[in-house]
């Protein structure tokens, strides 16, 4: 099976899976493989804008690094006698040794000197010296599992950026300057070297502590994200100038309005006098379930007449009809509040419940990482949300070091904490009324909010036209997952898409709208018109708006002004 067939077979999504203990083990290093993926140095790689004098570093420091590889090798080769292991790690061994060949070809080609190279970086040789310590010291499941991070990583990304190229080819440049990278590093030749170490490890690593594999195999991850964090003249992540985060469902694990409806069943069965508690608990959940139930059927006549089967679907976007698909689906959700608003199930919720109804909610991993970074960073961030209650959605994201505040309406003030924009419950005499002050209801309500705060963040930064220039050249980035979400993701500079959510491809395809991988996105972050890019997950978005967590490094880069580190957070 070719390259391109295995990406193709795979969805594009990654080379052949790993299974048993090595499967985990990858699992575990989600985020430093994200933080790798999506680096500087891999992005620019990809796209054919990394300087040469970057790439000629990188293919002599490579070098240093390959050869301890193969000592290690070496090394782990003494440690068996059984021939089956032998004949593995001797096909391994005869692996590197094929990529320093194709390393001297590179070196050639791109004018490296590989022998007057005088040392290896601090961050290099931080990486030698922590794998053949392991090589020289103990176990071979151990020496394994400091050694199969590196080939695994980079079967993923060579074929994460086969697969980006074939989906983007004017942006991912698979036939640029750095095709053969992408080329060597997705081959059948390569992909086979992480399953035959990973089938070894499977085999051997019972008889280690999985703690003691899973420490070495992340030290060695982010020794890998350091090695790629290292390499001078990257250049930094995107410049942002606003992000806009929708919450239900892209934040949060799950949709949170039947939280709002428990919440208010339970404060009213609560009030009821214990004789009625039952008949008002069974009239109430018989209400939700037939709000819920004449939502779900109401839509799916909708998405019926606004997306026919079988209707032909434009090869570039239609902003006329994807601007009259949101217009109508608002229309729909302005008509399903004020069923809910009639239906009188949001009275009696005593004032601060939702409060605590908010605190339980479970959020996305990661999610409250990037916005807390994009805080520090002093990104102006808002978190819009079609939530009943900005009171619960403040509560859920309040955790940690994040500063959040509820907006009073839509208008979009300079804060130095992140804004929610949301709904809010009516209140008299500390109970809710069943009303509900509308705010956002619906995408183009969202849209209309990301438009406003798009303007008014060129108009808060600048003073003059030079200065509007140059803040209209950073990023305004929204992150959504749902058909409520499409045009303000199109609006924006940068769209992400989080999340499975099929019907949003479906409206996206039905629009003429891409949906790429993120690795597909340029360097700079600026997407194509009509794109949409989809991260596999908040740690993809974070290393991607922001470059790799420094606090993470184990060695010292370039200008960091860090330490060495001796553990992996």
């Amino acid at each position: 099976m070719s390259g391109d067939a295995i990406v193709l077979a795979l969805g594009g999504r990654g080379p052949p899976e790993s299974t048993g203990i090595a499967a985990a083990l990858w699992l575990d290093s989600a985020a430093h493989v994200a933080s790798a993926l999506h680096s500087p140095f891999v992005r620019s790689l990809a796209d054919g804008s990394l300087p040469k004098q970057t790439f000629q570093h990188y293919v002599a420091q490579d070098a240093f690094f390959l050869k301890a590889f193969a000592q290690a090798y070496a090394l782990a080769l003494g440690q068996t006698q059984v021939p089956e292991e032998r004949s593995t790690l001797q096909v391994l061994l005869n692996g590197v040794d094929a990529e320093l060949d194709l390393h001297k070809g590179y070196a050639k080609s791109w004018g490296v000197r590989l022998g007057q190279m005088q040392v290896p970086t601090a961050t290099t040789k931080s990486y030698i010296d922590m794998l053949l310590d392991v090589a020289l010291h103990q176990s071979l499941p151990c020496i394994l599992a400091a050694m199969v991070p590196c080939t695994r990583l980079y079967a993923y990304i060579g074929c994460q950026l086969r697969a980006a190229a074939m989906a983007a080819p004017n942006t991912i440049r698979a036939r640029g300057p750095y095709g053969s990278w992408i080329k060597e590093y997705s081959s059948d030749a390569f992909l086979g070297l992480p399953a035959s170490k990973e089938a070894l490890l499977d085999k051997l690593g019972s008889s280690v502590p999985y703690g003691t594999l899973r420490k070495l195999y992340r030290t060695a991850m982010q020794m890998e994200v350091d090695f790629f964090s290292a390499q001078p003249g990257t250049g930094p992540p995107p410049a942002i100038r606003m992000l806009v985060v929708d919450f239900d469902d892209t934040c949060t694990a799950t949709d949170t309005t039947s939280q709002v409806f428990n919440t208010a069943t339970t404060a009213t069965v609560e009030s009821s006098a214990d004789s009625e508690k039952a008949d008002v608990q069974n009239r109430l959940e018989t209400l939700k379930d037939k709000l819920v139930q004449n939502y779900v059927q109401e839509q799916q006549k909708l998405y019926a007449e606004l997306l026919p089967e079988g209707a032909t679907h434009p090869d570039a976007i239609d902003q006329q009809k994807a601007t009259a698909f949101v217009d109508a689906l608002t229309q729909f959700d302005r008509r399903m509040n004020q069923v809910v608003i009639d239906s009188g199930i949001l009275k009696g919720i005593p004032q601060g419940r939702l409060k605590a109804a908010g605190e339980q909610i479970g959020l996305q991993a990661g999610c409250l990482t990037v916005l807390t970074r994009a805080q520090q960073a002093g990104i102006p961030t808002h978190v819009v949300s079609v939530n009943y209650s900005s009171q619960m959605v403040k509560a859920a994201l309040q955790r940690g070091s994040l500063n959040i505040v509820a907006a009073d309406g839509v208008s979009a003030e300079e804060h130095h904490d992140a804004v929610i924009h949301a709904n809010e419950l009516t209140y008299e005499q500390g109970l809710s009324t069943g009303g509900i002050i509308r705010r956002i209801q619906g995408g183009s309500d969202k849209d209309a909010l990301m438009s406003e705060l798009m303007h008014n963040s060129i108009q808060a930064n600048s003073t003059d036209g030079a200065d509007a220039d140059a803040e209209a050249s950073k990023l305004a980035v929204y992150i959504g997952d749902s058909p409520s979400d499409f045009a303000p993701l199109l609006r924006a500079d940068l769209g992400i898409v989080v999340g499975q959510n099929r019907l949003l491809r479906q409206v996206a395809k039905a629009h003429g709208v891409k949906v790429l991988p993120l690795t597909a996105a340029p360097a700079n972050g600026r997407g194509e018109e009509g794109s949409l890019y989809e991260a596999e997950s908040w740690a993809a978005i974070g290393a991607f708006l922001f470059g790799p967590d420094p606090s993470k490094a184990l060695t010292p880069h370039p200008g960091s002004g860090q330490g060495s580190k001796s553990g992996i957070k």
